[in-house]
């Protein structure tokens, strides 16, 4: 259910909604999905087991189970969740042994209440704006949508901590509380509040309290020439331990049925200020320009200058880029269908000290070209140069990269093949030299499938005078019956360095099993039940979909 529905259950009649919430059956109406995975694998040293592609030998297993259930409680409303967790005692899934929750969260909609409402309880992400809390929190969430004369009103509620994965809470955690209330109006254009406050630990000394105030706004209006231009603005003010200066956030953007586009932006947050629960880093300055082009060839190039200070103080950091970039089909005739990417800057950076003062070059050049009806292919190639003057480094960064993936007769089976070629060169104190081919095939034939890929690797270390080999085969089948997936993998690798007794491999065999549940959801027991609910006329705008920069039309749910 979108809220569309959950909009469109206000405009019924108070018959038609008392119609639907006639009681169901205990079950009725239950949906239930998931996926269930258990995998063995053993694993064997050979050689030196300093070097050896695992830490440790012998038998290891995990199992992941990931359950999800949707119940319609009437016409407007419904009830959802999801678990999902793993039992782990393998060393190749990292993290701790022993059973780790992955997400606990349950969903509850209704959309016939006196305010729409979508909350949700355990793991919930959180998002006001990237530059105020954009997270995935432990707690509760709630998001209302009351009426207004003057457009769409969304308010968000939350309160959460911030763990992964989901073990409870723990008072040294980061909280998160917030209330944000934005009014999107019916011309267009948006406003927004927001209040965040946020709490971290225990212990004398380390705890400290902030809390976050902030004003943003969105408008968009006609330009000549055909242009649209988006404005927003927004304005925080951070307050409590550490808190600084206000933060602010500007950002014009122009585009339209002229090929020119122009977007400015200018953003400062000082220390102190959305480093609680902000998807960006505080303690800089920023200002941004970008002025594009598109061509009658269909070909687009921009233009950037970018100004970065990172640390407000004395000591700050500065750094300059000056960019360019094109991408579109190649301007020749002979290579029709093929298209390309380029990107070029240059960035130079000193600090106020005059400690460091370093200058960047970088190009990447990609082409995209169809081979024929079944045959796709790539060419990337990527140049860096970086001069340090005060410290005399020079280094340089050469790449090239192959890959194509297409279509084989194959043992009459259905095949697609990935073939990739890989080199790197560096060119400093140290550097080193990397050559790498693989081959990666997919193969089907009815409910068989096999995965068999190959991986060859080598490099040369420059100043210690060594070179490494390795090589890597993988094998992986599997049979498809129902809902079951089961599945034999085999694993070879193997190191070879300049001294034998360095040299090492490992062999890796295992068992996976797949298995996917799926609960058709039984009739609902409403013999009066009212006609499904209408999609309204005026599309609604969801919260969590209002981006910077972007459209209204494209924001709407």
């Amino acid at each position: 259910m979108t809220w569309r529905s959950l909009m469109a259950a206000r405009a019924l009649t108070l018959s038609a909604a008392a119609a639907t919430d006639q009681p169901l059956r205990r079950w009725a109406g239950l949906h239930l999905s998931g996926e269930l995975w258990a995998q063995y694998d053993h694993l064997a040293h050979c050689g030196l087991r300093a070097n050896s592609p695992f830490p440790n030998a012998g038998g290891q297993h995990q199992e992941q189970f990931d359950l999800a259930f949707r119940r319609p409680q009437s016409g407007f409303s419904r009830l959802e969740g999801q678990l999902a967790g793993r039992f782990n005692r393998s060393d190749l899934a990292g993290g701790p042994t022993g059973f780790i929750p992955k997400r606990l969260a349950i969903q509850w909609e209704k959309g016939d209440a006196f305010a729409p409402l979508c909350a949700t309880l355990g793991d919930c992400f959180v998002l006001f704006t990237p530059r105020t809390v954009q997270r995935s929190l432990n707690g509760v969430s709630a998001e209302f949508r009351p009426a207004s004369p003057y457009g769409n009103l969304s308010v968000l509620v939350f309160n959460g901590a911030e763990q992964t994965p989901f073990r409870g809470f723990e008072y040294n955690d980061l909280m998160l509380s917030g209330l944000s209330a934005a009014l999107f109006g019916r011309a267009g254009g948006a406003l927004r509040a927001n209040w965040v406050h946020s709490y971290q630990g225990a212990d004398p000394g380390t705890s400290w309290t902030l809390q976050t105030y902030s004003l943003a706004g969105y408008i968009q209006a006609q330009a000549p020439a055909g242009q649209q231009v988006d404005l927003e603005a927004k304005s925080a003010y951070a307050s409590g331990e550490g808190a600084a200066d206000p933060g602010y956030f500007l950002s014009l953007a122009g585009r339209g049925k002229s090929p020119l586009t122009h977007d400015l932006t200018f953003q400062r947050y000082p220390r102190g200020f959305a480093d609680a629960g902000a998807a960006i880093s505080a303690y800089q300055q920023n200002l941004l320009a970008r002025l594009g082009w598109r061509f009658a060839s269909r070909v687009r190039a921009d233009a950037r200058f970018q100004r970065t200070t990172d640390g407000l103080s004395a000591f700050r950091v500065n750094n300059q880029t000056l960019g360019l970039n094109a991408n579109g089909p190649l301007p020749l005739q002979r290579l029709a269908g093929w298209t390309f990417r380029w990107d070029g800057f240059g960035r130079f950076t000193a600090d106020k000290p005059g400690s460091v003062d370093r200058t960047l070059y970088s190009q990447a050049l990609g082409l995209n070209a169809s081979l024929d009806p079944q045959w796709q292919g790539k060419l990337s190639y990527q140049v860096h140069y970086n001069n340090g003057r005060l410290a005399g480094a020079q280094a340089s960064l050469n790449a090239l990269i192959l890959p194509a993936n297409g279509a084989l007769k194959l043992w009459r089976m259905e095949t697609r093949a990935r073939p990739s070629l890989t080199y790197r060169q560096q060119n400093r104190a140290g550097g080193n030299r990397e050559l790498g081919a693989g081959l990666d095939l997919a193969l089907r034939r009815g409910a068989h499938g096999g995965d068999p890929a190959l991986d060859l690797f080598g490099q040369q270390q420059q100043e210690a005078d060594t070179d490494l080999s390795r090589q890597s085969l993988g094998i992986n089948c599997g049979y498809r019956h129902g809902a079951g997936d089961p599945s034999l993998s085999l694993t070879l690798e193997q190191r070879l360095q300049d001294s034998a007794t360095d040299n090492t491999a490992g062999p890796r065999v295992g068992a996976r099993y797949v298995r996917q549940l799926e609960l058709d959801p039984q009739p609902l027991a409403t013999p009066d039940a009212a006609p499904p609910a209408q999609e309204p006329a005026p599309a609604t705008l969801g919260l969590s979909r209002f981006l910077p920069n972007m459209p209204l039309d494209q924001a709407r749910s």
